[in-house]
């Protein structure tokens, strides 16, 4: 395999079919793990994941995910001089960064800490970060069942809100 427009010659593969492999070899990829992150979902037996087609859900999550996820990885892979440590970068800033910004951000919501307006405007800076969007909508979907399940017991207010 040549790499595009290094070669005059009519065998050189041309840029455009390059990167239309590339992409439909990303969607694939893509696909195939979000299927596989949603089969873990029901390994886990959690209803608020699986229930009442959640399932759909998740699934959309994790592929919406692997797909934001790819310009920002190949924007991080030419910071590295080998293709190791290019790698090494965008794993930390994949999952690092992911990480941390998910812990921040529920850190500040805790009512203990009293930051929820900080941890508001933080959420919106976040949101360009492909792994901080994914967790905040998993946990979305989450804490969404748990306060429909309460509500339907009567534990919360008109305006949803947990009663204790």
């Amino acid at each position: 395999l040549q790499v595009p427009g290094t070669c005059n010659s009519s065998a050189a593969l041309k840029p455009h079919f390059f990167w239309l492999g590339v992409y439909i070899t990303v969607l694939l990829i893509s696909l195939l793990s979000s299927l596989i992150c949603t089969a873990t979902v029901f390994v886990t037996e959690e209803p608020a994941f699986y229930l009442d087609d959640r399932w759909l859900l998740v699934w959309l999550v994790t592929f919406l995910y692997f797909l934001s996820a790819l310009p920002l990885s190949l924007l991080i892979a030419n910071a590295g001089k080998t293709p190791a440590t290019s790698y090494a970068i965008c794993e930390l800033v994949h999952k690092g960064l992911g990480f941390v910004t998910v812990v921040i951000f529920g850190v500040f919501y805790l009512d203990e800490v009293d930051m929820k307006e900080v941890a508001d405007i933080l959420s919106l800076v976040f949101m360009v970060l492909p792994s901080f969007s994914a967790a905040h909508a998993m946990s979305s979907i989450y804490k969404n069942y748990n306060l429909q399940q309460q509500c339907n017991i009567g534990l919360c207010k008109e305006n949803r809100q947990i009663v204790l």
